[in-house]
């Protein structure tokens, strides 16, 4: 929910290159979660640390869903994968850039 109220309140950041927009929503429907200390980063970050502890890094991981039946993506490495969920949390406004690199 920061990422919701940092946007529609932009102006008053302090910040004069950036404009709040008060009527601003999100793409995905974002939990009430002020992202202190960045439960999303620290939580991804800390399975794949143990993910690759125990069957180590260079793993190639592939990821299914029940939603997207046939879907298959494919990871290099537990890195990556911590990566690429990281990226998805900032792109559906879970959590700001900050948050999710703070581990």
């Amino acid at each position: 929910m920061e990422c919701c109220r940092a946007i529609r309140l932009a102006d008053s950041a302090g910040n004069p290159a950036t404009v709040g927009d008060p009527k601003w929503t999100p793409l995905a429907v974002t939990a009430p979660d002020p992202s202190y200390p960045g439960t999303h980063s620290t939580m991804s970050s800390a399975g794949a640390t143990v993910l690759s502890a125990f069957f180590g890094n260079q793993d190639h991981i592939r990821v299914t869903s029940a939603v997207l039946p046939g879907t298959v993506r494919t990871f290099a490495s537990y890195d990556y994968l911590l990566l690429s969920r990281l990226r998805q949390a900032i792109c559906d406004v879970a959590i700001l850039p900050t948050a999710a690199y703070s581990t």
